[in-house]
């Protein structure tokens, strides 16, 4: 802070707090003038904050597969599976490997 006086530089020489105020003392380092400054808190009224707007959804395009007609898939054919050879008897195995189309 600038001297009042001279315009020259100060330093605090007592500060005091007393409620929301704090006085302080200053001295000029050039003419030696004393001074009192008074700082006040100042209290600003609370604003209310904003609600944050929600983010809007986004639409899907017309194309995307959320609108498309659900198609009915075909069955899959049945695969035969090999049936176990070493767990059958021979008249079974005759009857398998032997059998007319």
């Amino acid at each position: 802070m600038l001297c009042t006086k001279c315009k020259g530089d100060t330093k605090v020489a007592e500060s005091r707090r007393r409620n929301e105020t704090t006085w302080r003392r200053r001295k000029c380092l050039s003419c030696g003038t004393q001074f009192r400054t008074v700082e006040v808190l100042e209290v600003l009224a609370a604003q209310p904050t904003p609600k944050p707007t929600p983010k809007p959804k986004p639409t899907p395009k017309p194309n995307s597969n959320r609108f498309r007609k659900t198609r009915y898939r075909k069955p899959l054919p049945s695969i035969e599976v090999e049936p176990d050879f070493d767990a059958m008897s021979d008249a079974e195995l005759e009857a398998f490997f032997y059998r007319e189309n």
